[in-house]
């Protein structure tokens, strides 16, 4: 090897653009108020534009199965009056909020480097209203399916 060698750029030649993906607060609101389904909206969408989407589908799955868990739980094991008796008449709820943004919280981990290359390029999301919306709706739904289901 010659210093020449070592003096060539390491990254490849090609022309990537860096890609821009929903703002952690949209998964985060989306996680808050749908529930890990509605983060998993949020998540997959992200993972769709950054090409990782056969990577990261697992994530979808794995938050339904976590709601369901929860919710059969809570409805077929008895743990919905055990939360009310011990956190009061929210536990409920409250728990499955600390699970969505427990869930948040590794999706954000899954896709920080694209999260930090985004802030250290300057690039902005794009807005994320519209997403934050069908997230939620779909947590929503999703959630109240799987009551049903569940109860069934």
């Amino acid at each position: 090897m010659t210093d020449d060698d070592l003096l060539q750029p390491s990254l490849s030649g090609a022309d990537v653009p860096a890609t821009s993906i929903y703002s952690a607060t949209t998964g985060y609101v989306a996680a808050f108020i749908g529930g890990p389904i509605g983060g998993a909206v949020v998540a997959m969408v992200n993972a769709w534009r950054l090409n990782r989407l056969a990577k990261d589908w697992p994530m979808a799955l794995l938050a339904v199965l976590i709601t369901w868990t929860l919710l059969y739980w809570e409805i077929r094991l008895g743990g919905s009056p055990w939360l009310v008796e011990h956190l009061g008449n929210g536990g409920p709820r409250m728990l499955l909020r600390v699970v969505a943004l427990l869930y948040f919280v590794a999706i954000y981990g899954l896709h920080y480097r694209s999260y930090r290359n985004m802030a250290l390029l300057g690039i902005e999301p794009p807005s994320g209203w519209v997403l934050g919306f069908i997230g939620i709706a779909v947590g929503l739904a999703g959630t109240a399916g799987l009551t049903v289901l569940v109860q069934s």
